[in-house]
């Protein structure tokens, strides 16, 4: 059998890892309230469903987060599934799971209920965030609670002027990314608040992202790519635009 990788392969290999990046030790949340404090009216979400600046963004995002810290879903960052459509507030869930120091994992709707129900076991979450479409499958989902973020269900957060947040550190956990599970069980991987902030930070001048990006958000919700476009153009005062599911191909 024919040897594909050898000695001088694997030398190789090391020669270009030789110079190991600077890690940067900053939460994905910390960076976006900074972008929101110096460019609080520029645009950070353009959706079918309406627009929302970088300081919308975080004000909504900081009125939902302290309501989840009060109802004890903040423990040891826990895991919280986020059941939305493509929608402006699948990023304000991302972002208040952020503030409380929690992890998320995206639940892509268009995936059998049977792998739905896999992700959802192996994290064993002590609440779902929901989009109002997606209700009654997140309640098959979970035997605990889903809260619903939407425009009608927002006033029902308490805002608080002075809300009381946990310190997050960059070592914790973002989000998980799974795998398609073709060898049996799903399997996830954790990228951390310093993985994704050292990743972007490096790969910024060769993703081209700055505040003027548009970036459209069309890649499927699962894969990798998807959180960095969601992370990244945010990093760099970009904005995302999303459009309707149904509707994206035909519009290209």
């Amino acid at each position: 059998m024919e040897v594909l990788f050898n000695h001088h392969d694997l030398d190789q290999i090391w020669n270009w890892n030789a110079s190991i990046p600077a890690t940067m030790d900053h939460t994905v949340h910390g960076v976006i309230e900074q972008n929101a404090a110096n460019y609080p009216h520029c645009s950070a979400i353009c959706a079918w469903d309406g627009d929302w600046t970088y300081q919308e963004l975080v004000s909504i995002a900081t009125q939902i987060a302290p309501n989840l810290v009060s109802d004890g879903y903040s423990k040891n960052c826990a895991v919280l599934p986020i059941c939305f459509e493509k929608s402006r507030w699948t990023p304000v869930a991302m972002l208040a799971v952020m503030k409380v120091g929690c992890a998320s994992v995206i639940l892509d709707t268009t995936l059998p209920l049977s792998r739905l129900e896999a992700i959802v076991r192996k994290v064993d979450p002590p609440v779902i965030l929901s989009s109002l479409a997606n209700l009654e499958l997140a309640k098959g989902l979970t035997d605990q609670q889903v809260i619903v973020l939407c425009e009608d269900t927002l006033s029902s957060f308490e805002a608080s002027s002075t809300p009381v947040l946990p310190i997050v550190d960059a070592s914790a956990d973002l989000y998980l990314m799974f795998t398609s599970g073709s060898t049996g069980t799903p399997k996830a991987a954790v990228v951390t608040h310093s993985n994704s902030s050292s990743a972007i930070y490096h790969q910024q001048a060769a993703t081209g992202f700055s505040r003027s990006s548009r970036v459209c958000d069309l890649a499927n919700k699962m894969i990798k790519v998807k959180q960095v476009e969601r992370y990244g153009h945010r990093n760099n005062k970009g904005t995302m635009t999303t459009e309707r599911l149904q509707h994206e191909a035909g519009k290209l």
